[in-house]
């Protein structure tokens, strides 16, 4: 039942996504509604985002990159960069 919703490479299609990201906005607005005045509830709702917003950083930079707005020399840059800073940091 699940096969024929996805596409030929098994991948979601455009309105399961954005059926996810409304479900993901939907959670947020009613744990802030609910609970909005606990600290817990408040720091794991700005934990959630913060992945989240990342998770969408990284979709753009994709998106950049499959269109080729993004060189394949500066993703290789970006990498030994963030791999020196971690080294650094560690």
């Amino acid at each position: 039942m699940g096969a024929e919703r996805c596409s030929a490479r098994g991948e979601p299609d455009d309105g399961q996504l954005a059926g996810f990201k409304i479900a993901i906005g939907a959670v947020a607005a009613f744990v802030l509604f609910r609970w909005g005045n606990r600290p817990l509830a408040r720091y794991g709702l700005a934990i959630a985002l913060a992945v989240y917003l990342r998770l969408m950083g990284i979709h753009i930079f994709t998106g950049l990159a499959a269109f080729g707005y993004v060189s394949n020399t500066l993703i290789h840059e970006w990498a030994e960069f963030s791999g020196q800073f971690l080294a650094i940091i560690f």
